[in-house]
């Protein structure tokens, strides 16, 4: 009996799902082809009729993990944007997760075609901060998408929570007045 045509693409999806979650949760070189299939609830077998390689994977996983973070946490509101953003929902994994924040470290000992997907994020990132993409805003817009990213990998790494929260809600306010010069 033959699979449903949509069926591949449902089993394509879930491995990215999973792999988005693991890659964003543990990086590159802690997670494995079979953990991420494990996870997805497949076997090992299965992958290469999706991928060709655990790069392309890692790439198309970072994609993913980036849209899954803008539903998460884009709204039309920019302060809202920040405020969801820069919160310990997020540092703590409990909402999708950005590549950006969560991977920045994984990714710079990474291949080309890895940096290249880490800075295909990045440039849209920055672009929904200005969505007009107006050039006097452009260096604004870097210094914000720098405090959000750079403020929520920071607090990430931290083990005083109390800190943490200090670094997001200093980085949160930094983001409003610059965004509020923006305007």
């Amino acid at each position: 009996m033959a699979w449903p045509k949509d069926r591949k693409s449902e089993s394509r999806q879930q491995i990215l799902n999973s792999a988005a979650q693991l890659f964003t949760a543990y990086g590159y070189e802690r997670i494995s082809i079979g953990d991420v299939m494990k996870a997805a609830g497949m076997t090992h077998g299965g992958f290469y009729s999706h991928f060709s390689s655990k790069t392309e994977l890692y790439c198309e996983a970072l994609l993913h993990a980036a849209r899954l973070s803008k539903r998460s946490h884009w709204d039309e509101d920019k302060n809202r944007v920040f405020k969801n953003y820069l919160s310990m929902v997020h540092v703590k994994l409990e909402a999708p997760s950005c590549p950006l924040a969560f991977l920045s470290t994984d990714v710079a000992s990474k291949e080309e075609s890895i940096k290249e997907a880490y800075t295909g994020v990045f440039k849209h990132f920055v672009d929904l901060i200005d969505p007009e993409n107006r050039p006097e805003n452009k260096t604004k817009s870097y210094a914000i998408s720098a405090l959000m990213i750079g403020g929520v990998a920071i607090a990430r790494a931290l083990n005083d929570e109390a800190l943490a929260q200090s670094v997001l809600y200093s980085c949160f306010e930094a983001c409003k007045q610059i965004s509020d010069d923006n305007e």
